[in-house]
């Protein structure tokens, strides 16, 4: 559905108004589209009654019929393969409803796949509803428009730019320059959910790389498959998004479009499909029968009680969207032995250190996986990282930096591509093994302050033990650094030997790293 675009620094980090509006002058002169000053008719819809019958129902019905109505149940996944093929198994099942939000869906073959699918379930007649952040969205405005012309098909966007097509990268400079309060709240959920039966929470956008199918980089990264009455709880959270002041209809993104906009769609969608057949080989690339894939779920899950944390839309300078990340303060309140961190971009404030000092003299141990410089995607998020990794170390934490070169890659790409590293992008929490969090949150300020998250918490002692399994796996040797402290200096040690100087792909990294490192932008990071 998007056009592939690179990541803006994780949302503008550092620009300053001063530095934007100097090229006010040049925008003067270049011709842009807006969007249309008469907002498009926007009606509210809500979730429908889960349905009675159906292969979806009939997992909630074997779970429910075993453990109780308030029962759940919870199927990690850790596999990118996986992780699109339960996506397509809930397209392609669905009966009545499918919803879906994203900060990014990518236009490439994974986001192809799974939107062609989608539109084959709104051909049978399911309703359905995507909810999409603006910030990726560039050069997308035809093809939404389009699909909105599917009588079951309603796409909305989350928090829309003024300046469309024409304006490019100066435009929309100038634009946050001078509406950066709102511009820079960002829709960071994730969900996908079909008939209000099941549905998918967690860190994975729609896009190759979560998927494992770019050959530059994969994301090891990690989801929740949900059955049972959370779904129910997550379905909420849509609506309260979906039905707020910060959406824009996607049919109002194009206007003027020939009565075949929807046919042209298809056809572009079907055509840049065909040439992808193989890189999608471990996919099947039409409609199939799941049952027997979904009749063996009730087994293979953890059955338990969960819920939804979600973020209050921002409300303005002093409210800012922290709700999910003050629900985890109070979830990991009452440590006992452990935690294990596992987060993307991790960069905690001082409130947060002192904490894990005082839980470590309690003897609670605190483990952190997140990524090192080589494996981030982004290193623009290393040049707040690498500030925090002595202070944590000193208040007792353990840290382990993910290699991009760890002995799992292979089982992170999805055969047959090959990627030339592994970035690390889950972010999860698991107290005492016991207690979970798994969503779209990363300890870091942006995530916290101002970007709206969610993600699922449930109490349940398997879910959590095998979460720990997982993370320890990671954090052998082969697949991460460990980082310590040795007479006061950081060392890096894998199982290749230990080093001084914290490892990178390459020698420009280092220095996007050390530029970086020079700008005041921690709060944007």
């Amino acid at each position: 559905m998007m056009m592939r675009a690179t990541p803006l620094c994780r949302c503008f980090s550092g620009w300053s108004v001063r530095m934007i509006s100097c090229l006010i002058p040049v925008i003067l002169t270049v011709g842009c589209t807006t969007l249309p000053k008469e907002l498009p008719e926007k009606v509210e819809t809500f979730g429908l009654e889960p349905t009675k019958v159906g292969v979806l129902a009939e997992v909630t019905n074997a779970i429910g019929s075993q453990h109780g109505a308030e029962a759940s149940g919870f199927l990690i996944l850790d596999s990118n393969e996986a992780a699109l093929k339960w996506r397509l198994a809930l397209a392609d099942s669905a009966q009545r409803t499918l919803d879906a939000q994203y900060f990014i869906w990518y236009g490439d073959a994974s986001g192809l796949l799974l939107l062609n699918r989608v539109l084959e379930a709104a051909d049978r007649g399911v309703r359905v509803r995507l909810l999409i952040d603006d910030l990726m969205m560039g050069g997308a405005d035809r093809i939404v428009a389009a699909l909105c012309q599917h009588p079951n098909v309603e796409i909305r966007i989350f928090n829309p730019w003024d300046v469309r097509s024409g304006g490019g990268a100066v435009g929309r400079g100038v634009e946050f320059a001078t509406h950066m309060k709102r511009l820079n709240h960002r829709m960071h959920n994730k969900l996908f959910v079909a008939d209000n039966h099941m549905g998918i929470v967690g860190g994975r956008n729609i896009g190759d790389e979560y998927f494992g199918l770019s050959t530059h980089f994969n994301f090891l990264d990690l989801d929740l498959l949900a059955a049972g009455p959370v779904v129910a709880e997550v379905t909420g959270t849509f609506d309260y998004y979906w039905n707020s002041d910060w959406t824009y209809p996607g049919e109002g993104l194009k206007t003027g479009l020939p009565a075949d906009a929807l046919d042209e769609a298809r056809k572009e969608i079907r055509d840049d499909l065909d040439k992808e057949a193989n890189v999608l080989a471990a996919f099947p690339m039409q409609r199939k029968s799941w049952e027997s894939e979904l009749a063996a779920l009730p087994l293979e899950m953890h059955i338990g009680v969960g819920h939804v944390t979600v973020d209050n839309l921002p409300a303005g300078a002093g409210f800012p969207p922290v709700q999910v990340f003050e629900t985890l303060s109070e979830f990991a309140e009452g440590v006992e032995q452990e935690i294990f961190v596992a987060s993307a971009y991790f960069i905690p404030d001082n409130e947060s250190i002192d904490w894990v000092a005082e839980a470590t003299k309690r003897g609670v141990r605190v483990r952190v996986l997140t990524n090192s410089l080589a494996s981030n995607d982004e290193s623009v998020s290393n040049s707040g990282y690498k500030k925090v990794r002595r202070p944590v170390l000193e208040a007792g934490g353990e840290l382990f930096e993910l290699r991009e070169d760890l002995m799992m890659k292979a089982s992170v790409d999805t055969s047959p591509v090959k990627s030339e590293f592994v970035a690390f992008h889950t972010k999860a929490l698991v107290v005492d093994r016991r207690k979970v969090f798994v969503g779209s949150l990363n300890l870091d300020p942006r995530s916290i302050y101002l970007n709206t998250e969610m993600g699922l918490l449930i109490d349940h002692r398997g879910l959590g033990e095998e979460l720990v399994r997982i993370f320890e796996q990671l954090a052998e040797p082969e697949n991460s650094w460990r980082v310590f402290l040795e007479q006061g200096e950081l060392q890096w040690q894998s199982s290749e030997g230990i080093v001084s100087r914290q490892p990178a792909r390459s020698g420009w990294q280092r220095i996007e790293d050390s530029f970086y490192s020079l700008l005041p932008i921690k709060s944007q990071l």
